[in-house]
């Protein structure tokens, strides 16, 4: 918000044109010889600065009281393993395997090592997981581990990727 100052507002007199400071006694002296500010007028003027910069600091801080800083979602829960994938143009999955327990809590780094855009997608499940990671980005998908022991099968499902080979196993062991 812009304020359009008069030549004889004294806060035009403050520094010509610097702003509310600094009042000096000469700048004072001169107000008040050309009948444009008093003393009153000018101790009014840092009077309002103090107001509006307590104004703005209670502002502030109700702000970062009332906000955590982000998008507010559920926090997943915490990994019991931890596995990190690579993802490469030469449609390969590193490693192509990997293996938890049964019901574990499983949370997969991927990194796309390429320029293609890549996913990682587990389709035997409960739930479908799906994580697309752009080329050179990163990426997370967590699951719980069925309960059933066995082989399952991640997938790239872009266009051709899956057809080409891009294609892995989770062991679930008891």
């Amino acid at each position: 918000m812009s304020t359009v100052r008069s030549k004889g507002d004294p806060s035009m007199l403050a520094g010509r044109g610097r702003g509310l400071l600094p009042w000096t006694p000469h700048h004072v002296a001169v107000a008040e010889r050309r009948g444009v500010a008093s003393v009153q007028s000018i101790r009014g003027c840092g009077l309002r600065l103090v107001q509006l910069a307590v104004v703005g600091l209670l502002t502030l801080l109700l702000a970062a009281c009332g906000s955590s800083g982000g998008a507010s979602t559920a926090s997943a829960p915490s990994a019991d393993r931890t596995v990190k994938v690579n993802l490469l143009d030469e449609m390969k999955f590193i490693p192509a395997t990997f293996e938890v327990r049964a019901g574990q809590i499983v949370r997969v780094e991927l990194t796309n090592k390429g320029v293609l855009v890549h996913d990682f997608v587990i389709r035997d499940l409960e739930k479908v997981i799906k994580a697309e990671v752009g080329g050179g980005k990163k990426g997370v998908a967590s699951f719980t581990a069925p309960a059933a022991p066995g082989a399952y099968e991640f997938v790239c499902v872009q266009p051709g990727h899956e057809q080409a080979g891009m294609k892995g196993l989770i062991r679930v062991t008891a």
